[in-house]
């Protein structure tokens, strides 16, 4: 295992510092918040949430990701959140924290739309010195980097009947986190895109079909597809697989009335990848401080 990380290592630091930057959470479909500013105070009341993705479990200094996110309501309908998405992965480290505002548009009796906006930036820290060298003499060019560049995002959610689209931006602006040629580190445009439904198989059993897209100008896109079946609208449990070639298995579950728990299990099935055992785990827990679990467009049908 340690030298399957080496050699993974050596492909990564002996070229461009270039890959997906934003986390690729396994139960996105249940937490849009961390990437779409529209779904902030979607919900009645108050709603904090905690978000933990451990990759490649296995080995030492493999992808950790913690998320946390506070949304609520305001009296005029406005939506205000606060995210904040910490990555860890080998020397680099990151953290993006935001203020999102979204607010509700009702378009027609059937169709409701939400808007979000968010600004706020990312904490960059790259500990250069500590990467692995084979030779002796100190090279200049392995310095810490250490910086913060502002940004804002955009996004938006569409709810037909029982089908929702999601769309945002989280980043619109293209920083260069360092000024270095040796480290090509960047702050790319993502771009997500979402799209769900319901619909009733037999009495108190429900099918949730859900795509996932996710895309960033230079490299492949990432289609994620789950299929989840729900029971008596509280419990989900299925199965979720990733164009990259891993396949998970996800859950979400009530613990009580004001908090939800989901889990998600994934590794790779495909190529080389596939008989390392680079196991992920991923835990989401959602706590309902005040209000129910109503939706902005389900309290206007009333």
């Amino acid at each position: 295992m340690k030298k399957s990380l080496f050699i993974l290592l050596f492909l990564i630091f002996n070229g461009p510092l270039l890959a997906q930057q934003e986390t690729q959470f396994w139960l996105a479909s249940y937490q849009l918040n961390n990437i779409n500013p529209a779904m902030a105070g979607m919900h009645e009341g108050s709603e904090l949430v905690i978000h933990s993705n451990s990759q490649w479990t296995a080995i030492d200094d493999a992808p950790r990701t913690f998320a946390f996110s506070y949304a609520t309501q305001t009296n005029n309908k406005l939506g205000v959140g606060i995210n904040f998405v910490t990555d860890k992965v080998y020397v680099e480290r990151q953290t993006q924290a935001f203020l999102d505002f979204s607010y509700p548009l009702q378009i027609s009796s059937e169709v409701f739309l939400q808007l979000g906006l968010k600004a706020g930036g990312n904490f960059y820290n790259a500990a250069i010195q500590n990467l692995r060298s084979t030779g002796q003499d100190f090279d200049p060019a392995q310095q810490s980097i250490s910086t913060f560049k502002p940004n804002v995002g955009a996004g938006l959610y569409l709810n037909f009947k029982k089908y929702w689209f999601a769309l945002s931006q989280p980043r619109l602006l293209n920083n260069n986190l360092d000024n270095s040629e040796w480290v090509q580190s960047q702050d790319r445009i993502h771009t997500y895109l979402g799209l769900g439904t319901s619909f009733n198989i037999r009495d108190g059993w429900m099918l949730k079909p859900t795509i996932l897209m996710q895309h960033v100008k230079g490299l492949p896109t990432i289609f994620s597809y789950q299929m989840a079946v729900n029971f008596q609208e509280k419990i989900d449990f299925g199965l979720s697989h990733r164009s990259t070639g891993e396949l998970g298995f996800i859950t979400y579950i009530p613990i009580s009335s004001q908090i939800k728990a989901g889990y998600a299990f994934a590794q790779p099935t495909q190529g080389n990848l596939a008989g390392l055992q680079l196991r992920t785990h991923e835990i989401l827990l959602k706590i309902r401080l005040d209000g129910n679990d109503r939706v902005a467009f389900e309290k206007e049908e009333q």
